[in-house]
């Protein structure tokens, strides 16, 4: 989605580094599925915000009941699931239908699903700038949300800040994994 530049917590961080390695062909994958149609065109933008929005608000609505992830910085701040349905209202169409995430459950983890969530939002800021410079009119009240924040920095230092235990990163890659994963399957 876009390299960021990245906190000096998180050079010694195993589970950053971790999460990256399992995940980076799935990230690769879902980036050039993404790119299969222009987010410039209606169709490819409706298609971009349709896939989040199959995702987003069962993992928002997961994330906001768990004790770990109300400890990151500005947490409640960084649900995007309102800018969404803005997004969703303003271009006159319904949100879809949410995706089965049974994978959420007390054992999954709040690092691993919110690797995936933020660096959706730095890509969204990238995205968000290509449409504003391909003068497209879309609604990008999702892709902005937090722009103006260290949101990704603030996360970084989070995770950094976390057990670094074989178990919590075998689980933070794990559940990135499956958020990957899930993104891959609901992205027609």
């Amino acid at each position: 989605m876009t390299g960021a530049t990245l906190s000096t917590a998180s050079s010694s961080n195993e589970l950053l580094k971790e999460i990256r390695a399992r995940t980076v062909d799935l990230h690769r994958a879902l980036d050039e599925k993404v790119a299969d149609r222009s987010v410039l065109s209606e169709e490819g933008y409706v298609r971009f915000l349709t896939m989040h929005a199959r995702i987003i608000p069962a993992a928002e609505t997961w994330l906001a009941g768990r004790r770990e992830f109300l400890e990151i910085p500005d947490a409640k701040d960084r649900l995007r699931n309102g800018s969404l349905q803005s997004d969703f209202c303003a271009l006159g169409i319904p949100m879809p239908a949410v995706e089965n995430m049974s994978f959420l459950n007390e054992k999954t983890s709040v690092a691993g699903i919110c690797y995936v969530l933020e660096g959706s939002r730095l890509g969204g800021a990238y995205l968000a700038s290509l449409i504003g410079q391909g003068g497209a009119r879309h609604p990008v009240n999702f892709l902005c949300q937090g722009r103006e924040r260290p949101l990704w920095r603030t996360f970084l230092d989070w995770l950094s800040s976390l057990e670094q235990s074989r178990a919590n990163i075998d689980g933070a890659a794990d559940a990135a994994e499956n958020m990957f994963r899930t993104y891959l399957s609901v992205l027609d």
